[in-house]
């Protein structure tokens, strides 16, 4: 039996990104133990680090018309009025004064004359993206102008922060949450941390499709650690995929503030084509109909190297040199010129507005696990508008690491005990028929295939079986090693998620949202409500709750 590290501590935070950091930050006010957990490098990891930096929120400002109840309204509307409403409101009500703070704590923000801009994007019934200045970072990372102060304002806060130590398995006992198991991968040893709280703040599940833009630690651990723990997923069949990611004449994030600013889709043929799917929007049409149109046009043979054209020619220049003029420095040396030349999209996996179901104070329904960030859901209902997911990190993250500081001040003390992780997986044997690296690209390219953007009862038939031969392979790869069992662990948690997912969009016999079934393709409000998902013994149970 291999050696176990324990380290105890009052909050255990899971994840290093902005939900994550925030809740530390908050955590370190009134408890003095605790421990920020992270698979990579926390502030140097996960999807925070590669975000444009838009947050939504109503900040007053003379002469706007915008309000909390305004973007409660577009939330709603967004969300296709699947949105748990008390969570919304929290985020409307809270959201304004967020960004205060973040600035106080040293995240620049773009502003004229004195007042922050606020752009207008598609969702939004006024103008309230409030953009993060991250011209001084490289473009790929220019979420560090988010993370870079925060991590400071943590480890200012004497939180102890552990990096390169993915987390395999949440501890409980009698129903409550006293910890996690981790890998160390630099000592190749396990690590058991004890803990009165757990927050769960380590994002989506980008990476169980084979085309995404979230970086390569976002495979859903805290979804499939949280069903493992007990907890209940809800809203798992609505992910969202980014209509606007550059794949020509490289790879990287365009922001939809184009669109607003004069920027047009169109096909090989030169054509707007969005005139066929939302008419009137056009290109301010919300993501999930963008996404749909892109596919549907490629798949008419009416794309361009799988994609289509984002036109950028109608932009004034010189907003393309200020406000774009990041995009614009990287794509000068591919020739490539915005004032003329188009570049070609594609959509691709970008957000999980389903996850753990939590309370407005970020409880589970697992005694001691708090969940913020993308790792919960039930905030964004079938769709998330723009902005809305930095502003939920901004705002819950502070709520989950108060509530689990009170919590663990409450909580006598931890549960303890020798916890045989490693006895309970096979050991290696001298050969192996399949690799773990082998198997995830498999379940990425089936899930894209299958049960991406446009679905049905057939395809998502096609993936469940592919998800169970998957299980049964994995099932024969030994482990030998503290680091060989991160490797299977987050695969395993890749292939729950995954089936989560599909069991969940197989249920829900309509399309809303980012939910598309092209065998059935209108909304039915019978189906009005949420879709939740639990572990029952090794099964996944699926249970349709109605709204009220």
């Amino acid at each position: 039996m291999m050696r176990v590290e324990r380290r105890k501590c009052s909050v255990l935070i899971i994840g290093g990104g902005i939900a994550a950091l925030l809740a530390a930050r908050e955590a370190a006010k009134s408890v003095d133990d605790v421990v920020v957990v992270c698979k990579r490098k926390v502030g140097r990891s996960g999807n925070t680090l590669v975000a444009n930096g838009g947050f939504a929120a109503v900040i007053p400002s003379p002469g706007s018309e915008d309000s909390p109840d305004v973007h409660f309204r577009d939330t709603l509307a967004g969300g296709r009025f699947l949105n748990d409403e008390s969570l919304v409101r929290v985020l409307v009500e809270k959201a304004g004064e967020g960004i205060l703070e973040l600035e106080r704590l040293g995240v620049p923000f773009v502003k004229m004359d004195g007042q922050f801009f606020k752009d207008m994007v598609p969702g939004y019934s006024y103008g309230r993206s409030v953009t993060v200045f991250n011209d001084n970072y490289p473009y790929a990372i220019r979420g560090k102008a988010i993370l870079d102060p925060l991590r400071q304002q943590v480890q200012a806060s004497q939180a102890i922060i552990v990096e390169s130590t993915p987390i395999v398995k949440l501890l409980t006992k009698n129903g409550t949450v006293y910890g996690a198991m981790g890998v160390d991968l630099g000592q190749d040893s396990l690590v058991q941390f004890e803990a009165k709280a757990v927050v769960l703040a380590c994002g989506g599940a980008g990476r169980i499709y084979a085309q995404t833009n979230n970086t390569s630690d976002v495979t859903g651990d805290a979804y499939g650690l949280a069903l493992d723990a007990g907890a209940t997923l809800r809203d798992m069949e609505f992910v969202q995929f980014f209509s606007t990611f550059v794949i020509w004449p490289l790879r990287c994030h365009a922001p939809s503030t184009f669109f607003p600013d004069g920027g047009l889709l169109r096909n090989r043929s030169g054509e707007r084509f969005m005139v066929h799917y939302d008419p009137q929007r056009m290109e301010m049409a919300t993501r999930d109909v963008m996404a749909r149109a892109i596919i549907t046009e490629v798949g008419k043979g009416n794309g361009v190297k799988d994609g289509v054209y984002l036109d950028l020619t109608k932009v004034d220049p010189g907003l393309l040199n200020t406000k774009y003029g990041t995009l614009v420095k990287l794509l000068r040396p591919q020739q490539i010129d915005l004032t003329k030349d188009f570049i070609v999209i594609s959509p691709t996996a970008h957000f999980f507005m389903g996850g753990v179901k939590i309370d407005v104070r970020t409880r589970s329904d697992v005694a001691g696990l708090f969940v913020a960030g993308e790792a919960a859901g039930g905030l964004h209902g079938a769709n998330r508008i723009p902005g809305n997911a930095l502003s939920e990190g901004m705002v819950f993250g502070p709520i989950a690491g108060r509530e689990a500081a009170a919590y663990a001040r409450e909580s006598a003390g931890t549960a303890s005990g020798g916890t045989k992780v490693m006895d309970t997986y096979p050991k290696r044997e001298p050969e192996v028929r399949e690799s773990v690296p082998e198997l995830r690209n498999a379940l990425q390219q089936i899930m894209w295939a299958e049960a991406s953007i446009v679905r049905s009862a057939s395809s998502l038939q096609k993936a469940l079986d592919r998800i169970a031969e998957l299980k049964t392979a994995i099932s024969q790869v030994g482990v030998g090693t503290p680091r060989e069992l991160a490797e299977f662990r987050e695969f395993e948690l890749m292939l729950d998620t995954a089936e989560a997912v599909v069991r969940s969009a197989r249920t829900r016999e309509e399309s809303r949202g980012a939910h598309y079934r092209e065998d059935i393709p209108t909304s039915d409000d019978r189906w009005l409500g949420r879709v939740e998902v639990r572990r029952k013994s090794s099964a996944l149970d699926i249970e349709f709750c109605p709204a009220r």
